[in-house]
C-alpha cells in the first residue's frame, strides 16, 4: 500500500540527485581551462627593394641563427611589467617557436627588399647556407600592457670563409601598437622586426 511516503523518498531522492548533477557541472565548468590564442609574427607587403649598388651583387644571403634570450623563448607571449619583471600571457601563445617566427619573418622581408633571389628559403639547412651568413642575437623583444614593443638586437653579416661583411652592430627599434591588446601587441613586434630588416638591407645595398 502506497501512503506517500514513497512517492516523497523519490522526490527528495532525485532532487538531491540532481542538485549533485548540477553542483558537478558547475564544478567542472570553473576548473575547465579557457581556449587558447595562438599568434605568428607577419612580414611586411608593401616594401619595395632597396636602391643602390648592393654588395650582394650575384650572391645569395642565408637567415640565422636567430638566438633569444631564455625568458623569451617560451610558448606563451612575454609581457614586460616592470624594469625587473615581465609576465607571461597566459592563454595566448606562439603558434611557432618564437625564434622561428623571427627568423622566418626576417627572411620574407630582406626577400622583399633585396629579391627572392639573394636570400636563401631555407637558411637553417647546413649544405644550403648562402654566402653570406646574417646573425642575429636578440637582446630584447616585447612590449608592455600599455606602450610601445621594444626591439633590441646585435646583428651581423659574415662571409663564409669568415669574413666580416658588416661588424657587429646593436640597434634599437620600438613601435607602437594600433590598439590594445595581445593582438595588437604582436603586430607591433611585426613591425620591429621590419624595421631591422629595413636596416640590414640598407647597409647591405649602400657599400
Amino acid at each position: 500500500m502506497d501512503n506517500g511516503f514513497g512517492r516523497v523518498g523519490a522526490g527528495r531522492n532525485a532532487s538531491a540527485l540532481f542538485a549533485a548533477l548540477a553542483c558537478a557541472m558547475l564544478l567542472a565548468a570553473c576548473g575547465s581551462t579557457p581556449v587558447a590564442r595562438y599568434y605568428t609574427l607577419s612580414a611586411v607587403r608593401d616594401s619595395v627593394p632597396q636602391g643602390g649598388a648592393s654588395v650582394l651583387r650575384d650572391k645569395v644571403i642565408g637567415i640565422g641563427p636567430v638566438v633569444l634570450p631564455e625568458y623569451l623563448d617560451r610558448p606563451q607571449v612575454v609581457i614586460r611589467a616592470s624594469s625587473n619583471r615581465v609576465e607571461l600571457a597566459d592563454g595566448h601563445r606562439w603558434a611557432e617557436p618564437l625564434a622561428d617566427s623571427f627568423s622566418r619573418v626576417l627572411r620574407e622581408n630582406l626577400s622583399l627588399l633585396l629579391g627572392p633571389e639573394r636570400v636563401l628559403s631555407h637558411a637553417s639547412v647546413p649544405s644550403a647556407r648562402g654566402d653570406y651568413q646574417l646573425m642575429v642575437q636578440v637582446l630584447r623583444f616585447e612590449g608592455t600592457a600599455a606602450g610601445p614593443v621594444s626591439l633590441v638586437a646585435s646583428w651581423s653579416v659574415v662571409a663564409r670563409d669568415g669574413a666580416v661583411l658588416v661588424a657587429a652592430r646593436r640597434s634599437s627599434f620600438e613601435a607602437a601598437p594600433s590598439g590594445t591588446g595581445i593582438e595588437a601587441l604582436v603586430a607591433a613586434q611585426s613591425d620591429a622586426v621590419a624595421q631591422l630588416s629595413r636596416q640590414v638591407a640598407a647597409a647591405l645595398t649602400s657599400r
